[in-house]
């Protein structure tokens, strides 16, 4: 993990996860601020970010998933893959 203005930066694989018209997402409070984030997490250094996206989601989940494609990526504390599935 790299460090950049005292921030840690580390590249991120997330799985955006639509099905019945519902969307997966993680609740998370920090700082007494509670927000949502797509499952998924950081890929480690022997790790493609799709492996790391379907690790993470399987953790975080317990669900096996199958990556449809990258939806989209971008720059944000490290670059963050975001990848459809159609599960």
């Amino acid at each position: 993990m790299e460090q950049v203005g005292g921030m840690d930066i580390r590249n991120r694989g997330a799985g955006v996860i639509i099905k019945g018209g519902k969307v997966a997402l993680i609740q998370r409070i920090q700082n007494n601020e509670m927000y949502y984030v797509f499952p998924g997490g950081g890929i480690e250094d022997n790790e493609t970010p799709e492996d790391a996206v379907i690790r993470e989601v399987k953790e975080e989940l317990g669900v096996e998933i199958v990556l449809e494609r990258l939806f989209t990526m971008m720059d944000f504390n490290g670059t963050q893959y975001f990848f459809s599935s159609p599960n």
